[in-house]
């Protein structure tokens, strides 16, 4: 009995030793399912963990990229704004040079417009054509002054002189066409007319209503001495109310006034 209770104690210290001592899987060591789901979910959480501050990465430097964006787009239009501003500076100082070119060019054509026409008057009062009275008509009516034909060439070019001399030649070319009498001829004439005077497309086109330029397109099918009168009659007017009032107070006709003015009281003088 007290060997068998001996044996009884010896066994129930091993077991008692055998529950404190840690148990192991019967698997081998680490091959525990707890121990295996303990190692693949540290391992996702280092993964989870790297992925993370991947991505923290990839959003700060795609932030900066951005921010490098934005300026270099800023430094860009700058750029293209200072460029922008030196090109308008730059055509501003060309068409300033331009103008003043042209306006100087425009003075010298004036002047040398007006000596011409001065010396034409000269030669005219030289000659004995003018008089007084014929002179002083053309301040009274512009019909005295076309009719003239020193008027008509005082005139035109005073008109030139303002480069307005087309109104004056297309008047002077239809009183040409109504003296015509040969249907050729008449038809000729009315082409030329048409081509210099009336067509869109011609440098010295005259300023006619729609309605009036509508016709003569019709009438140039068969051209007729008189086709152009209506349009004639619109030219004289334009003629009489603009170009007539500036040509009086133009220095060629009060210079041309006075010198025919003195030149008569010296005559009556000597008398």
């Amino acid at each position: 009995m007290a060997s068998d209770r001996a044996q009884i104690r010896r066994r129930l210290s091993r077991m008692d030793s055998a529950s404190r001592s840690p148990r192991l899987c019967w698997r081998g060591p680490n091959t525990c399912c707890f121990c295996t789901c303990l190692t693949v979910r540290n391992e996702d959480n280092d993964d989870c963990s790297r992925r993370a501050s991947t991505i923290s990465m990839l959003e700060s430097l795609q932030k900066h990229e951005e921010s490098l964006t934005v300026r270099n787009e800023d430094n860009d239009d700058c750029s293209r704004r200072a460029s922008t501003i030196s090109m308008l500076e730059s055509l501003q100082k060309h068409e300033e040079s331009l103008t003043v070119r042209n306006e100087d060019n425009d003075d010298c054509s004036r002047r040398a417009s007006t000596i011409s026409m001065l010396e034409s008057l000269q030669k005219h009062e030289e000659r004995g054509s003018l008089s007084l009275e014929e002179v002083t008509a053309w301040s009274q009516s512009f019909h005295q002054l076309l009719k003239n034909p020193t008027g008509r060439n005082i005139l035109m070019e005073f008109l030139q002189s303002e480069h307005s001399d087309e109104n004056i030649l297309f008047w002077l070319a239809c009183e040409e066409l109504k003296r015509e009498d040969h249907i050729a001829n008449i038809a000729e004439i009315a082409k030329s007319i048409y081509l210099d005077y009336i067509s869109i497309l011609s440098p010295k086109e005259v300023s006619i209503d729609a309605s009036v330029r509508e016709t003569i397109d019709k009438n140039m099918a068969m051209p007729t001495a008189d086709m152009f009168d209506e349009a004639q009659v619109q030219i004289y007017v334009l003629m009489q109310r603009d170009s007539y009032p500036r040509f009086l107070n133009s220095p060629i006709y009060k210079s041309l006034l006075q010198n025919i003015t003195a030149s008569a009281n010296a005559l009556d003088s000597q008398l």
